[in-house]
């Protein structure tokens, strides 16, 4: 996955360091802080919460949701890592265009999106949720089986045996003396993504050039 832009908030990344034969640090990327976790009893709930543009439209309808918008919100991240700006917002946008764009699923993709990739786009964006990758009889299994996932090793990404991209250990290692166990410190919230309470998004590409 190309490393150009990186528009996630800096306190969801962050670098686990281990170790190496003479010592040299081994990283791997995590994902962690997830405040708006929920367990769901009885499959569904009503909550409104997080980023406008990665809100699913089963959840701007008030239809109640479950899982599948977690799928949807994967579909808007990998294309918001690849582009640097996500299917249904920008920078210029407030909340209700981003909801209409959403409801009414208008997305146009990049030329340098490959087949595969939109492919894997339009299944996770699929308005329906009974029929968005992920939520049939397979689950996860059919997202992590999906041809652009082919090269990922996903045991070995569980297991932390996958090393992060060699230009992300390039960057930490100029860093020079940083303690590679506290997260990462990148550009703040209000250049990195975007705020669900100020009304608008900030541009992904900001402060993440040379990311």
């Amino acid at each position: 996955m190309p490393l150009k832009t990186i528009s996630l908030p800096p306190s969801y990344l962050r670098l686990q360091n281990g170790s190496r034969a003479g010592g040299s640090p081994k990283l791997w990327q995590q994902l962690l802080d997830f405040p708006f976790s929920k367990r769901l009893v009885d499959g569904r709930t009503y909550t409104v919460c997080g980023s406008p543009e990665f809100m699913a439209p089963e959840m701007i309808n008030g239809q109640g949701h479950g899982q599948a918008v977690d799928w949807w919100a994967l579909g808007v991240m990998i294309y918001r890592l690849l582009h640097g700006e996500g299917p249904f917002a920008s920078s210029r946008d407030n909340d209700l265009e981003i909801f209409n764009r959403i409801t009414r699923r208008q997305l146009k993709y990049p030329k340098n999106f490959s087949k595969i990739l939109i492919d894997l786009i339009e299944k996770l964006l699929a308005t329906n949720p009974n029929e968005r990758l992920g939520c049939g009889a397979r689950g996860v299994d059919a997202i992590k089986k999906h041809p652009w996932f082919g090269d990922v090793d996903w045991k070995a990404t569980m297991s932390n045996r996958t090393e992060a991209p060699a230009l992300v250990q390039e960057k930490i290692a100029a860093l020079g003396k940083r303690n590679l166990t506290e997260p990462l410190a990148l550009p703040s919230k209000s250049q990195a993504g975007p705020s669900s309470s100020s009304g608008s998004t900030s541009d992904a590409k900001t402060g993440f050039e040379n990311w």
